[in-house]
C-alpha cells in the first residue's frame, strides 16, 4: 500500500510541476524523507476521511430505507377500505374497486306490518342452519318500475359488495348523479324504495343505472320486496331546485 501511495505522490508531484528548471527541484524533494512522509500522511488522512464518510452514508441510507418502508406500509393501511353495496349489479366497478362478494337483494315482505326496514345483500354462497323458532322471514326483491329499464321490470335484483382500492370514505348522495368536488365516482343510479301505499317500511337505496337481473328470476312474485323509483313531491320539499313528480337520481362516491 505504501509503495502505491509513494508512486501516487511522485506522479502527482511531477504532474503539478512540469516546466522549465523544475527537474532539479523535483529530485531534491523526492529524496527528502520528511517531504515524502508528510505527503504519505496527508493521503492516509484523506483516505480515512473518505472511508468514515462512506460508512456514515451507508448507515444513513439504511435508516432512510427503513423509514421509506414504514411510510409505504402506513400509506397502504390508510388507502382503500371503503365498502358499499352496488345494488342492481353482479360486479363492482373495474380498476377502482374489488368485489368482496356477489348475491341477491333481500328484505321483508312488502305486505308485512312487522317488516324489517333495511335491505341486505345476501351472499350467493349461503351457509344455513336449522335452530327452530319463528318471527321474521328473508325474501327476495324485484324491480317494480320501468325507471330501472324495461328489460328488468319484475325481475329479481342482484347486488355486489365492493371495496374501494384507494379510498377510505364512502357516501351515497341522493338527488344528483354527480360527486362532490374531491370525491371519486363509483357508480351512478336511480334512487329507489318501496311503494308509499304498502304497509312495510323501506329505506332509500341507489340502484345502478345499468341494472342487471338474476338469471331465472324473471317471473313476478306474489310476495317479497318491490322496489320503485323515488319521485319528488313539492310542498315540504323545496321546488325549485326539485320539480314535482320527477324521478330522483343518485350517486355513490368515495374519498
Amino acid at each position: 500500500m505504501y509503495a502505491v501511495l509513494i508512486n501516487l505522490v511522485v506522479c502527482l508531484f511531477y504532474t503539478g510541476n512540469i516546466g522549465a528548471d523544475t527537474s532539479r527541484e523535483a529530485r531534491i524533494l523526492l529524496t527528502d524523507p520528511s517531504f515524502l512522509m508528510s505527503q504519505l500522511q496527508a493521503l492516509e488522512s484523506k483516505v480515512q476521511q473518505l472511508t468514515t464518510a462512506y460508512q456514515e452514508q451507508q448507515v444513513m441510507m439504511k435508516g432512510q430505507r427503513a423509514m421509506i418502508k414504514d411510510l409505504q406500509s402506513q400509506i397502504a393501511m390508510k388507502n382503500g377500505g371503503a365498502t358499499y353495496i352496488r345494488w342492481g349489479r353482479t360486479s363492482c366497478p373495474a380498476n377502482i374497486s374489488e368485489t368482496v362478494y356477489t348475491g341477491y337483494m333481500g328484505g321483508s315482505s312488502t305486505y308485512s306490518e312487522g317488516a324489517a326496514a333495511n335491505s341486505v345483500c345476501l351472499t350467493d354462497r349461503p351457509v344455513l342452519a336449522r335452530v327452530g323458532g319463528e318471527g321474521q322471514y328473508m325474501q327476495g326483491a324485484e324491480y317494480a318500475s320501468n325507471a330501472f329499464g324495461a328489460s328488468v321490470t319484475d325481475n329479481d335484483i342482484p347486488c355486489a359488495v365492493c371495496r374501494s382500492k384507494t379510498d377510505s370514505s364512502v357516501l351515497m348522495i341522493p338527488g344528483t348523479n354527480l360527486c362532490t368536488s374531491g370525491w371519486n365516482l363509483q357508480f351512478q343510479g336511480m334512487l329507489a324504495a318501496g311503494h308509499e301505499l304498502f304497509k312495510s317500511a323501506t329505506e332509500f337505496i341507489c340502484i345502478d343505472n345499468n341494472s342487471e337481473s338474476i338469471a331465472g328470476g324473471e317471473t313476478r312474485m306474489r310476495d317479497g320486496m318491490y322496489l320503485y323509483a323515488v319521485r319528488a313531491k313539492c310542498g315540504s320539499l323545496k321546488c325549485p331546485p326539485y320539480h314535482n313528480t320527477t324521478e330522483l337520481t343518485c350517486v355513490v362516491c368515495t374519498k
